[in-house]
């Protein structure tokens, strides 16, 4: 897939950070959503979600690989529409520039203006050790939507210091999905608005004003938006390179160190409508 040069107003200081987890980017008005928030907002997407935008056309002929345990065959042709949707924005340049990811290499990925490819470095060792599960937990391959998700926690806490927030859809008020499944893989305290409430005035300010009404828009189509923080204080020290000694290639692969994510927590809860 082509990369896309962001926008430079988009760098923009005191801008909000926002990263889109696929499973809100592919609910009804989610590419709506994703195309005015990046007018106003950081919009970070993952890479797992351009390799789907990538695949659409398998995964329309395939749908059962994308939503293995997606419901019923009405709430699988809503998300393969929306995907397909995406796709077609793709073709037709209407994300050229709009979104922000991190790739493969740097010339793989759309970064901020003046921004280095140490933040790739510091997510790939994030990445890498936040979805192995714990000590007793059979390990095994998630299916792309629940990767989204964990790629969706590894991001936001590479890019910590800009205080992002995950944004993604909740269903029929249970907590977010990407939340339940940090708590079980990942094992990840969560707190909801049950055990803590952001207070009204700075949940307003998490996403642009001018964004509220679509949001409520959002919620009378069945979409609800919920707001998800990573607090991961361990992964400000993590730096960008490993050490000399880890990079050795005939080294044995040691068990996966999930020091960056010691003490992390996962705080949400629903955007007003």
């Amino acid at each position: 897939m082509s990369v896309m040069p962001s926008l430079s107003a988009i760098t923009a200081d005191r801008l909000s950070t926002c990263i889109l987890d696929a499973r809100l980017a592919l609910a009804p008005g989610g590419l709506l959503l994703a195309v005015q928030l990046a007018r106003l907002a950081r919009l970070w997407v993952t890479r797992r979600f351009w390799t789907l935008i990538d695949g659409a056309y398998f995964y329309r002929d395939y749908p059962e690989e994308l939503l293995p345990d997606g419901g019923d065959d009405s709430d699988r042709g809503v998300t393969i529409d929306a995907l397909m949707l995406w796709h077609t924005a793709w073709l037709n340049g209407a994300l050229d520039g709009v979104l922000f990811w991190i790739g493969d290499a740097r010339r793989e990925s759309a970064l901020p203006v003046n921004w280095n490819s140490e933040i790739i470095s510091r997510y790939e060792r994030l990445s890498e050790t936040f979805p192995a599960p714990a000590a007793g937990q059979k390990d095994g391959e998630a299916d792309p939507l629940t990767a989204c998700g964990q790629e969706a926690f590894a991001l936001a806490a590479a890019l910590t210091a800009e205080a992002p927030v995950i944004l993604t859809v909740l269903h029929k008020g249970d907590k977010p999905l990407i939340c339940g499944e940090a708590a079980e893989r990942a094992q990840i305290a969560i707190h909801g608005p049950v055990d803590w409430n952001p207070g009204a005035k700075w949940a307003d300010r998490l996403v642009p004003d001018r964004i509220n009404p679509l949001v409520r828009q959002l919620g009378h189509v069945g979409t609800r938006v919920a707001a998800v923080h990573t607090f991961a204080p361990a992964a400000v020290a993590l730096p960008a390179r490993p050490p000399i000694d880890e990079a050795v290639a005939d080294r044995a692969d040691p068990a996966p160190d999930r020091r960056s994510w010691s003490g992390a927590r996962v705080f949400w809860h629903e955007l007003s409508q």
